[in-house]
C-alpha cells in the first residue's frame, strides 16, 4: 500500500469515528476552488513571526472558564528550515481539487514550531468572506480525545485513581452493560474502547445541537444516557451487547464516560481541569471547549460542505453556527493548529515540552502503549482494531514508522493530528470540510517535505 492510500485509509476512517450528521456528498469531494492563497510563516533562527499577547487570566463567560482567547505569539523556530513554496503549491491544489475552502496546518519538532500556514476562507459565507489564519480555530472532533487521555493519566499519576478501577465505583451510577451485569467496566476500557458502550444515534443528531454553547450540563446529559428515568437515556442502543473487554468497538459516549471520570476525581469541570492541567500551561491560548471563549465570529472557521457546486454551512442543528453540543469530551474541542501541535509535542518528548512537565516520562509511555491483545476482536463497523489502540491514542503503522495520535470529523470539520514516532515530527492539519482526499493529499505533501532525521 502506498503512503497516499495508507493515508487516505485513516481519514477516511475519522468519518466514522465521531458524531458527523454528514451527508454523502460531504465525504466525496467535489465543487470548485475556494482557496484563496496561504498566510504562512517559516520560523527562523531569531525572528519572530507573528504577534499578540500570550495569555489571558480573566475568568467569565457562558460557562467558559476563560474570556476571550487571545492570539499567543508564533514562537521561535530551529535553524533548520525547509523551503515552503513546494509544500504550499500542493496544499493549495488539494483544497482546489477537493473543494476545501480552508486548512491550516503546524509543524513541530522537539518542541520547536518549524512551519505553519493558514490556506483559504474560514467562513466563505461571510460577508465579505472571513480568511483563514493561523490564529484560526477549528472544531477538533474527535482530535479531541487524546485530551482526555492526558487528563486521566495525570490523575492516575496524582495517586487519585487506578486504569483498572470499576467505572461504576467512581461515578456512583451504573454503566455496565444489563446483559453483563457482573462484569465491571473500568477505566482502561473506556479508554480504549472495549467497554461494550455504544452510540445511540439519537444521542448525536441534530435534536442536540445548538448554536453556541449547550445549556444542557455535560455531566447531566453523561449520567442520563445510562439513567432509564432520564430524557438522555440511551436505553438498548447505549450497549453493544457484548461483554466489557471482549471486542473493540468505538464509542463516543465512553470517552464521555472519560470526561465524567475527570470531573468526578478532580473536583473540578472538565474545561476547567483542562484549562489548569493542560491548556494553560502548555500556552495554548486559543484552544477551548466553550465557543464562548472565542468572542469574535472570525475567530472561529465554519463547518462546511459543498453541494451541487455551492458552499453550504454544514450545520448538523437547525439553529446555525458555530454550533455545539452538550457531550463536551469525545469531539467538540475548538483549537489552532500550532496549539495543537503544541499539546502532541508534550507526548513526543515524554510528557515535557517548552521547559514544562504535564505528565511523567512513565505516564506519558503508558498513554501511548498499544494496550490491548492484537487479536482481540473488533464489531462489526470496524473503526478501531485493537492492535493499534493505546489509550485514547492510536498509533497508525506505515513502511515501519508509527504515527500516533488521532483523526477528527465532526460537522463540516476534518482534522489530524500525530508525531512521527521515529524523529518526532509533529504534524497538525485542519480542515473546514469533510474532505478525505484533501487531506490525504495534504498530509502526503507534508511528509514529504519534511525529512525523517532519524534515517
Amino acid at each position: 500500500m502506498s503512503l497516499r492510500a495508507s493515508l487516505a485509509l485513516f481519514a477516511t476512517a475519522a468519518l466514522a469515528a465521531t458524531p458527523l450528521g454528514c451527508s454523502d456528498e460531504s465525504a466525496s469531494g467535489g465543487g470548485g476552488s475556494t482557496s484563496s492563497g496561504a498566510a504562512s510563516s517559516v520560523a527562523s533562527s531569531g525572528s519572530s513571526t507573528g504577534s499578540g499577547s500570550t495569555s489571558s487570566s480573566t475568568t467569565s463567560g457562558t460557562g467558559g472558564e476563560a474570556a476571550c482567547l487571545i492570539p499567543a505569539a508564533v514562537g521561535l523556530g530551529p535553524t533548520e528550515t525547509f523551503d515552503p513554496t513546494a509544500l504550499e503549491a500542493r496544499v493549495e491544489a488539494a483544497l482546489s481539487a477537493h473543494g476545501v475552502p480552508a486548512a491550516s496546518i503546524a509543524l513541530m519538532r522537539d518542541g520547536e514550531l518549524l512551519w505553519s500556514s493558514a490556506f483559504g476562507e474560514a467562513d466563505p459565507l461571510a460577508s465579505p468572506p472571513h480568511p483563514a489564519t493561523v490564529e484560526t480555530a477549528f472544531a477538533l472532533g474527535s482530535l479531541s480525545k487524546p485530551f482526555l487521555g492526558v487528563m486521566l493519566l495525570r490523575l492516575v499519576e496524582e495517586g487519585a485513581l487506578g486504569l483498572d478501577d470499576d467505572a461504576d465505583t467512581i461515578l456512583g451510577y451504573s454503566v455496565r452493560s444489563p446483559e453483563h451485569p457482573d462484569v465491571p467496566v473500568t477505566v482502561r476500557a473506556l479508554l480504549t474502547h472495549t467497554a461494550s458502550i455504544s452510540d445511540a444515534y439519537f444521542t448525536f443528531n441534530g435534536e442536540y445541537y445548538v448554536a453556541g454553547d449547550s445549556p444542557i450540563p455535560f455531566g447531566t446529559f453523561v449520567a442520563g444516557y445510562f439513567d432509564p428515568e432520564s430524557e438522555f437515556y440511551g436505553g438498548s442502543a447505549a450497549f453493544t451487547g457484548q461483554p466489557p473487554g471482549s471486542e473493540i468497538c468505538y464509542s463516543n459516549m465512553g470517552a464521555a464516560l472519560v470526561g465524567a471520570i475527570i470531573e468526578t476525581v478532580s473536583g473540578e469541570s472538565l474545561p476547567a481541569y483542562a484549562r489548569r492541567v493542560v491548556f494553560d500551561p502548555l500556552g495554548m491560548t486559543r484552544t477551548s471547549y466553550w465557543i464562548a471563549d472565542h468572542c469574535a465570529p472570525e475567530e472561529m472557521a465554519r463547518g462546511c460542505d459543498v453541494i451541487d457546486g455551492s458552499v453550504v454551512s454544514a450545520d448538523n442543528g437547525t439553529q446555525g453556527q458555530p454550533e455545539s453540543h452538550p457531550e463536551l469530551a469525545s469531539g467538540v474541542l475548538r483549537s489552532t493548529a500550532s496549539d495543537v501541535a503544541r499539546f502532541l509535542s508534550l507526548i513526543a518528548e515524554g510528557g515535557a515540552t517548552g521547559g514544562v512537565r504535564v505528565l511523567s516520562e512513565a505516564s506519558a509511555a503508558e498513554l501511548v502503549r498499544r494496550q490491548l491483545p492484537p487479536d482481540l476482536p473488533a464489531c462489526a463497523d470496524g473503526r478501531v482494531v485493537a492492535e493499534n489502540q493505546a489509550a485514547m491514542w492510536i498509533h497508525f503503522p506505515y513502511d515501519g514508522v508509527d504515527y500516533i495520535g488521532h483523526y477528527g470529523g465532526i460537522y463540516g470539520f476534518l482534522t489530524a493530528g500525530y508525531y512521527r514516532e521515529t524523529d518526532g515530527l509533529v504534524v497538525a492539519i485542519l480542515l473546514n470540510r469533510i474532505g478525505p482526499e484533501a487531506m490525504s493529499e495534504i498530509e502526503v505533501a507534508v511528509l514529504e517535505a519534511v525529512e525523517d532525521t532519524s534515517r
